[in-house]
């Protein structure tokens, strides 16, 4: 069987590997034997199809004239029986003559063999491959190109969700590495990408990928990215900032002076704070005070404008996002905001928000769409209660532990204000003291 290769570099072979260099070096009769192989309907083009994708300048003798060589040049070089006629106007290449690699690319895409379809896919279809006077063949190829492409890239997806659903870490993100090298520009997969590296624990990563689509969409269209990839970065970089604190054994004790809150702009080095209170035991639920006392007391002092007007001494506290995957553990998300309110209730200077009514107030409601959206983002929330500081976080899963994050943020602006690092506690009893 004749081999055609058209994806990456340009081959094609007769039985027994020896190469046809003689159609090779004609672009446009290789033009044409390639759309009969990978686009023909049904494995047939009409003759008048043909005649205006490959000669449109030439009148219709002239183009007629032109074909039959080109057809007749064909099955001297590869054979007869290779190109056949259906009735009097459709040419088609016989069932079985011949291979064709984007042929077999796109059906094993459509059945959802992805490894067999990225083992073909070695490059762009007939990648750097052009034909003089043929703009209909052009307008074809960029257009199949990219369908190409783009299932190249939706196979590389699955080959990376399944990866990770596997505990494969490494291969899903390869896998993903290669889709959005196959769309670039695809934000939504980038943004996939992102999401899977910090899945993965490589933060560093993650921002890499960031900052490299970022520069990439500046020098392509000189756009930034959508604000929903810049907030995904940001919440990235900002958990990154946190100190993280080691894994203890559980039942070990923690040191005294362990853990400290990074202040955003702060020097990585910065030492801890010499002394602080313990609330809820292995939950750094205290660092969001200690935050508020080193650097809000000069914050709180400035004035606001806004509609309504937001009080910057007023606080609210949203449930923290559970980023575990395992709902059983969603009770701690309001546990560690009730914490963290009992800790800043006792500060005369500030006024805190009871967040529990407030999330379910009718207002607030038809604002964010569900209480659940204040983990994500807390501004809604602290606009409509009023507040202008707002504190939010996280916490994750990292073997036997949660790990405990958090943030606070100017609820006009939206800047952060500090990232507060945190300690681990067992997943048993993460509130035992």
């Amino acid at each position: 069987m004749i081999e055609l290769r058209t994806l990456g570099s340009l081959d094609l072979r007769v039985p027994g590997g020896g190469e046809v260099r003689s159609v090779l070096a004609q672009p446009k009769r290789l033009a044409l034997l390639a759309y009969l192989a990978i686009d023909a309907p049904d494995g047939f083009a009409r003759r008048d199809t043909l005649l205006g994708m490959f000669w449109p300048e030439s009148d219709d003798e002239h183009a007629r004239g032109a074909f039959r060589q080109s057809v007749r040049y064909l099955r001297r070089s590869l054979g007869e029986g290779v190109l056949v006629n259906r009735a009097e106007e459709e040419l088609g290449i016989a069932e079985g003559a011949l291979w064709c690699d984007a042929a077999e690319f796109r059906r094993a895409a459509g059945a959802g063999e992805a490894g067999r379809a990225l083992e073909l896919y070695r490059g762009d279809l007939l990648d750097g491959f052009c034909v003089a006077g043929a703009p209909e063949f052009e307008r074809w190829l960029e257009a199949e190109r990219s369908a190409l492409r783009a299932k190249a890239a939706a196979a590389a997806w699955t080959l990376a969700g399944t990866a990770e659903a596997a505990g494969d870490a490494a291969s899903a993100c390869e896998w993903a590495r290669r889709a959005v090298g196959l769309a670039p520009l695809d934000e939504g997969g980038v943004r996939r990408r992102i999401a899977l590296l910090d899945r993965s624990g490589d933060r560093a990563g993650a921002m890499s990928a960031y900052e490299e689509f970022a520069r990439h969409l500046a020098a392509e269209l000189e756009l930034e990215p959508a604000p929903e990839t810049r907030a995904l970065a940001e919440d990235i970089r900002c958990r990154d900032a946190a100190v993280q604190l080691p894994v203890r054994p559980l039942g070990e004790r923690k040191p005294k002076d362990e853990g400290h809150v990074v202040a955003v702009g702060a020097p990585a080095s910065s030492p801890p704070p010499s002394a602080r209170s313990r609330v809820a035991g292995r939950l750094a639920v205290v660092s969001a005070v200690v935050v508020l006392a080193l650097t809000g007391l000069a914050y709180l002092a400035l004035p606001r404008t806004g509609e309504p007007p937001l009080n910057p001494r007023r606080v609210v506290v949203a449930p923290f996002e559970n980023r575990t995957g395992d709902p059983a553990l969603d009770p701690v998300a309001s546990m560690t905001a009730d914490w963290i309110i009992q800790g800043l209730s006792g500060r005369g200077a500030l006024e805190v928000v009871p967040v529990t009514a407030a999330l379910t107030s009718a207002r607030y409601l038809s604002v964010a769409g569900s209480p659940a959206a204040a983990e994500r983002d807390p501004r809604p929330l602290a606009r409509e209660t009023g507040a202008g500081t707002a504190v939010s976080g996280s916490y994750y899963r990292q073997g036997d532990s949660l790990h405990f994050q958090a943030r606070i943020t100017d609820a006009a602006s939206g800047r952060l204000l500090a990232a507060i690092g945190s300690e681990a506690a067992a997943v048993e009893t993460p509130l035992d003291g």
